[in-house]
Order: structure tokens, then sequence, then C-alpha cells
């Protein structure tokens, strides 16, 4: 039979639970997804960092060994050990800014673990005198004869060195005599080069 048209309906009604009202979604904007990737992305790096082991960087690099002298016989530890001297002690204060220069000239009789140390760069009192008469220095060497001594482990040069502080202005300082002791180490082919050395001041 059909229904009474006119006749209200009688519809289940669901539990009272499916009833209520659920909060709506918020609008998940390109924006919005974008910004939480990255959140989360960082949250992971930082997570294996912490649990990760430190990787290990390269080493720094090393400072490239100088060109060699070719008027030097690197064969000959007297000739390093003199060129050596010569070098570490001519400075001049309108070239150089500081002691330490003359030492990095040098480079070429040194070993790398002696280049690579960190040079005097301390204004002393005679490097005040240069600095006061524009005056560069004047370095005559010559082999040391001292006393006799034992064998050394590695080889070892001595030189005398006279030292002469001429000025630009007409000045001229007092001659300084220095005995220095080089000690050399061989190298490929033979070659020698400055490792260490020690400077002693000898009286006028």
């Amino acid at each position: 039979m059909a229904a009474d048209r006119g006749a209200p309906q009688v519809r289940d009604v669901p539990p009272l639970a499916s009833l209520t009202r659920r909060a709506p979604r918020p609008a998940w904007s390109p924006a919005l997804w974008v910004a939480l990737m990255l959140a989360g992305a960082a949250t992971a790096a930082g997570c294996d960092a912490d649990t990760k082991r430190p990787q290990h960087l390269p080493p720094p690099s090393q400072p490239a060994p100088a060109a060699l002298d070719p008027g030097v016989d690197y064969h000959d530890g007297d000739a390093v050990c003199d060129a050596f001297v010569r070098t570490v002690m001519t400075r001049d204060a309108l070239a150089d800014a500081s002691p330490a220069d003359a030492f990095r000239r040098a480079a070429p009789y040194m070993t790398m673990s002696l280049s690579g140390a960190a040079a005097d760069s301390r204004a002393d009192a005679e490097w005040q005198d240069l600095v006061g008469h524009k005056a560069h220095t004047q370095v005559v060497t010559s082999h040391y004869a001292g006393d006799a001594a034992p064998e050394p482990a590695q080889p070892i040069s001595s030189r005398l060195a006279v030292v002469t502080a001429i000025g630009r202005d007409g000045w001229q300082g007092q001659p300084a005599r220095y005995v220095v002791h080089c000690v050399l180490k061989v190298q490929d082919q033979g070659r020698l080069l400055v490792s260490a050395y020690e400077t002693e001041p000898l009286g006028p």
C-alpha cells in the first residue's frame, strides 16, 4: 500500500554520540605544508647530528714548498746554511714590515716544518734603529772555526756573520758579530735543508 503523503514520516534517530558536533578541520594551505616539512627536516637533521659520529674532516692544506734557489748547491750543507744566514739577517726598514719578513724570505733554505713556524715579528732595538734611519743591513758570512764538537746525529754547519746597519741618511751602525749553527736535514734526492738553527752573539 502506498504511504499517505499527508502523514508524518518516522525516521530512525541516530545515537546521541553521532550528533556531537566536530570541530572543523583546519585549511591546509600549500605554504603551511612547506613550513611543516622544513621544520621536520630541521628536527631530523638535529637528531642525526646528535646520534651520528662526527665526520672526519679533511686535514688543512699544507703550504706548498718554496721554490729552490738555483744559485745554491743543496748538496753542500755549508752553502745552504750560508744562504740561510745571509737571507735571515738581511733586513730593510723600507721594504720590510717587520723582522719576520726576512725569515719568510729564507723559506727556500728551510724545511717546511721550520718554514711554518711563527717568525718573531717583535720590533727590537736593532729594528727600531733601522726604522729610524731608514736603514738596511749588510751581511758578510764566512766559515766559523769554533771549538771542536762531538760528531752530531745530524749534519750541522756553523757560519760566522758580520752584520752592519747602513742608513739612507748617512748613519752607519756598529758591526755586530754572530755565529749561527744550522741543523741540516736530508731531503729527497739527497738535498739538505735547515731544520733548526741557533744564533749566538759574539763580542766585537
